[in-house]
């Protein structure tokens, strides 16, 4: 591959990934002002994914068919016990049923701390059209397609093992041009999502927000808000907002979302999933050498910024991988296929 190819197809697919941000952005099945189910998944799972981009790095892996178990090869001080060499530090599985039809599939995931009582459950249930199961390594990796606009009916739900309670569901069901979603704290519904297709252009929405309940680790915080519709219309590319027949801007629809959803609900769920992860293994993240140390320490800020939808950021970032490259400052010497 010639230099110029080079530079040529790493500035195209850096534009294309720039266009792809835009493209979900601009066709999101979530009205604007409001981040997709799969990004507030992936908000709460974030420092698992985390954490198990990191184990891999730091200790010794085996894996047997759908699941893989980490160990290391001298003694290990985890969760307040010595796990001795060899033994099994933590553990990551993956388990699939797909119906035969490949209409239905059903994914239930663990995370096992180093205390056998510490396990994360995540349950995945998918109705569409040609379904694939998913591999441990692609769960590992946070691979799996969590949008649920692209399934007849999708649910998620995630449980720590203190209780067989989910802590978080989402759900999702398409029912021909409607399409209804929720989400549930401890099984308490605190939003609902009803979106209308009327055509190409143009789709109604109703965001519905619930008072509801919701106990900290060692505290209990209670939402008192009065039950609350906000009536989304978009018109070609414009939305407008109305609430109680008031019209209102974006700016005052996201802030609500943010602080009654994410804040105060997802918010309060965060810490369940950090205290979990304390249980796992210490690791040290391993900073590259050599040539891309750079660009690799700069793409792993960049994912984890992407967790935490800090898309603007990302733009900058890859703007200015643009121009590195037309000014030769960055070469893709990668094989062609």
């Amino acid at each position: 591959m010639t230099k110029s190819l080079s530079k040529t197809l790493f500035k195209a697919l850096l534009r294309y990934i720039i266009f792809v941000v835009c493209l979900n952005q601009a066709m999101a099945s979530v009205p604007q002002g409001m981040p997709t189910y799969s990004s507030l998944i992936s908000e709460l799972r974030g420092t698992v994914e985390a954490k198990f981009r990191e184990i891999p790095k730091n200790y010794i892996q085996r894996v047997n068919g759908n699941s893989i178990t980490y160990f290391s090869n001298k003694d290990v001080q985890c969760a307040g016990k010595t796990i001795k060499s060899k033994e099994e530090l933590t553990y990551i599985s993956l388990y699939s049923n797909l119906s035969d039809d490949g209409k239905q599939l059903k994914e239930v995931g663990k995370f096992r701390g180093c205390l056998r009582d510490s396990e994360i459950t995540e349950e995945f249930f998918y109705k569409g059209e040609e379904l694939e199961k998913n591999s441990v390594k692609d769960y590992l990796a946070g691979k799996l397609n969590l949008d649920i606009f692209n399934y007849d009916y999708f649910r998620y739900q995630i449980k720590y093992s203190v209780s067989d309670m989910p802590f978080l569901s989402v759900e999702g069901k398409r029912d021909g041009d409607r399409h209804f979603s929720t989400i549930r704290v401890y099984r308490q519904k605190i939003m609902q999502l009803t979106t209308y297709k009327r055509d190409s252009e143009n789709t109604d929405y109703v965001v519905t927000f619930y008072p509801y309940k919701i106990k900290r680790l060692f505290y209990g915080v209670n939402v008192n808000i009065d039950q609350k519709s906000i009536i989304i219309k978009k018109r070609k590319k414009n939305f407008f907002y109305f609430s109680n027949s008031k019209q209102i801007s974006e700016f005052e629809f996201s802030q609500a979302f943010n602080n009654i959803i994410v804040n105060i609900g997802l918010g309060s769920l965060s810490g369940i999933v950090k205290f979990s992860v304390s249980n796992f293994p210490n690791t040290q993240q391993i900073s590259a050498s050599g040539q891309n140390s750079r660009l690799i320490d700069e793409l792993r800020l960049a994912f984890t910024q992407l967790l935490n939808r800090d898309l603007e950021r990302i733009r900058i970032l890859l703007l200015q991988y643009i121009e590195a490259a037309e000014n030769n400052l960055i070469l893709d010497q990668r094989p062609k296929d």
